[in-house]
């Protein structure tokens, strides 16, 4: 019988190179991010529920461009009870779409954390569930990952 064990995914110092100033360009809005020497694009497209593929096509040949890991676009944000939700679509530099990447979410706490100061808690909805992002202090951030699957 094998059992499960969830995973507090922790480390140190999530990165956001462009914190305060975002980088513009064609009148889209992305961050450079880093955390624990994985490099990743943060497009925030919260107001949106789905993606055209014009802006997939873009998104991938700006993550190309800028020689990152991943893009991180999050998607379909919403408040409840104080709290906020959101979907992150990650985008391998291979064009296709992964499942979920542990040191991309905690990138992306960073920045939700930073950006958006009036809610209580943050959430990455997944397949799996709504993901609690945590804040412990400036540049530690961590998320309760899916319990592993022993084989």
């Amino acid at each position: 019988m094998f059992k499960l064990f969830p995973i507090l995914l922790i480390c140190f110092i999530p990165y956001l190179y462009a914190n305060e100033s975002i980088i513009k360009q064609k009148n889209n809005d992305y961050l450079l991010a880093e955390a624990c020497k994985n490099t990743f694009l943060i497009f925030d497209r919260l107001n949106e529920t789905f993606l055209d593929d014009e802006f997939i096509k873009w998104a991938h040949k700006t993550l190309l461009e800028n020689q990152r890991d991943d893009a991180l676009i999050l998607i379909d944000g919403r408040e409840k009870d104080g709290d906020f939700y959101a979907k992150m679509l990650v985008l391998g530099q291979d064009g296709i779409f992964g499942e979920f990447c542990g040191n991309g979410s905690r990138s992306c706490a960073a920045y939700l954390y930073s950006k958006y100061k009036q809610y209580n808690n943050f959430y990455l909805v997944t397949n799996q569930g709504n993901r609690l992002l945590k804040q412990y202090e400036d540049g530690i951030y961590s998320i309760l990952l899916p319990k592993v699957n022993s084989i």
